[in-house]
């Protein structure tokens, strides 16, 4: 095959592709109810199937808020001044984003029927999926503002700030679901390997303690998680009102990476959707 053949298939696979793309984005708009009903119908089957229902949504974080601190501040003394609203901003800004990803890689792989029979823009599954854990979000963010004068602590109107931050994360969050979502359908371990390099992931960023006990060797490793600014910037704007810990420009770079992992990874769940309904 001649070398002007292979450019023309390549670039026909190109335009195909970005076809595809924009036709996913318009069908997302056009399918708007479909997301709506699948945020309702899971926050309902959530509400009805525990008892406490809502309440979940932070006594879960709390409760795991309450582990740390009897070990971290109790036992080994090593918590600091506030740390239990320390800790739970980490662990709301952590839940917010792997519960996401593991909510997209389990119903990316359950719809499976629904993708053979009905005609409908599989990308809004990993969308509805991170629309709904961000509602979850919104909630144990309020109630924490509530918790922070209880330990000495006032939500000043830097606070706000809180919101763009968040909005960063859930750009940053929505690409890694789209991209691990896909995988999971080919290889089904993705799933399972997810949760322990998750586990790994929020110990070595400054979820339990401060940003600076990390050894300054691996402190441009550090600086490269994005939790790093996550954790400390949410910290900085809601517990103790002042602007966030990292500069302009870093929190530039992170807003630049945080798109493209959401170009990447919408782009490969489009391209690997065409066949999802054949290996699911």
């Amino acid at each position: 095959m001649s070398t002007a053949v292979i450019g023309d298939d390549a670039f026909a696979q190109d335009v195909g592709l970005r076809r595809r793309v924009r036709r996913e984005l318009d069908d997302l708009i056009a399918f708007r109810h479909l997301i709506r009903h699948l945020v309702s119908t899971s926050l309902r089957a959530e509400l009805s199937s525990t008892t406490l229902g809502f309440l979940w949504w932070i006594l879960d974080p709390l409760l795991l808020m309450g582990v740390y601190y009897v070990f971290i501040g109790l036992i080994l003394r090593r918590g600091g001044p506030h740390y239990p609203m320390f800790v739970l901003t980490a662990i709301i800004s952590w839940e917010f984003f792997a519960k996401s990803v593991s909510r997209s890689i389990s119903l990316t792989l359950a719809k499976e029927g629904s993708m053979r029979q009905v005609a409908f823009p599989r990308s809004a599954i990993p969308l509805a999926a991170t629309i709904t854990e961000a509602i979850h979000f919104v909630f144990a963010m309020g109630v924490l503002l509530i918790l922070l004068p209880a330990f000495g602590l006032t939500p000043g109107p830097l606070a706000v700030l809180a919101i763009p931050l968040a909005l960063l994360e859930l750009v940053f969050t929505l690409g890694v679901s789209y991209l691990l979502a896909s995988a999971n359908v080919f290889f089904r371990d993705v799933k399972h390997l997810t949760e322990h390099f998750f586990w790994l992931w929020f110990h070595v960023s400054p979820s339990i303690f401060p940003a600076v006990l990390f050894p300054q060797q691996f402190l441009t490793i550090f600086q490269m998680n994005p939790f790093a600014t996550f954790f400390e910037d949410l910290r900085s704007v809601v517990m103790h009102d002042r602007l966030p810990a990292t500069s302009l420009l870093h929190l530039g770079v992170l807003s630049a990476v945080s798109l493209l992992v959401l170009a990447v990874g919408f782009v490969t769940f489009v391209q690997g959707s065409r066949s999802f309904a054949k290996v699911a």
